[in-house]
């Protein structure tokens, strides 16, 4: 399962697609809450610290990108398609917002994992599952990932 930690306000100020490729400066970046960004490097210390007892493939940020490309980076990375099917993810803003307060874990032991955001006061959802052969975020883009990993390559 693919398990988003943390949580966001959806805004694409200050984001990538946003400042580069339109050009568009404007906006208000959202206010980072310190407190959970706190709890939030705590917790991710301790998955990182039990990956292996936890099954998790994978612990990406969402903070260039946003959600969107941390997860075609796990999938070029693991060779799996990823099928992200919470539609609170899968609009053009929630997808690429660059939260400093939010990141990707694989995982296939998500009962735990979630167990343990909860103790850590640190909301986590499954929004999707790395299957197939492609990254497909339920009607806002399907990409197989034989593409992305030759445009990773410069093929």
């Amino acid at each position: 399962r693919l398990l988003l930690i943390g949580e966001a306000d959806s805004s694409l100020a200050g984001s990538f697609p946003l400042v580069e490729m339109m050009e568009d400066h404007s906006g208000q970046l959202p206010k980072t809450d310190l407190d959970l960004a706190k709890r939030l490097i705590e917790l991710t210390t301790k998955l990182a610290q039990g990956a292996d007892a936890l099954a998790i493939s994978a612990i990406h940020n969402v903070g260039e990108g946003g959600v969107a490309l941390a997860a075609i980076e796990i999938s070029i990375a693991s060779g799996v398609g990823i099928s992200v099917t919470d539609q609170r993810v899968c609009g053009l803003e929630s997808a690429f917002c660059e939260s400093p307060t939010q990141l990707l874990v694989a995982t296939d032991n998500e009962s735990i994992v979630l167990e343990m955001c909860n103790e850590a006061s640190v909301g986590a959802r499954v929004i999707g599952v790395l299957e197939g052969e492609a990254v497909d975020f339920d009607g806002l883009f399907h990409i197989e990932v034989s593409q992305l990993k030759s445009w990773m390559s410069g093929q």
